[in-house]
């Protein structure tokens, strides 16, 4: 929804999941497992036009409270 962000949210995420980890809660591969459910997750719901219509809503909701631009720039992956 802001793929301005995308590398600042994905090494949050990356962090979050090493602090289970050196806490005791989980297991690298339970950080990895999580990971993995997580997108395929994502890419079922991606295949779903509803879910697609959801997010494009929320995205330009989500874009306006932020006062970013409309339509989000095209980042290279």
């Amino acid at each position: 929804m802001v793929p301005e962000q995308r590398a600042a949210l994905f090494a949050r995420g990356r962090t979050y999941g090493q602090s289970r980890v050196i806490i005791g809660a989980h297991f690298p591969s339970d950080v990895e497992a999580g990971h993995l459910i997580g997108s395929v997750a994502a890419a079922f719901l991606l295949q779903s036009p509803q879910f697609q219509n959801d997010l494009r809503a929320a995205r330009a909701s989500l874009r306006q409270s932020l006062g970013l631009p409309a339509e989000p720039p095209t980042l290279a992956p």
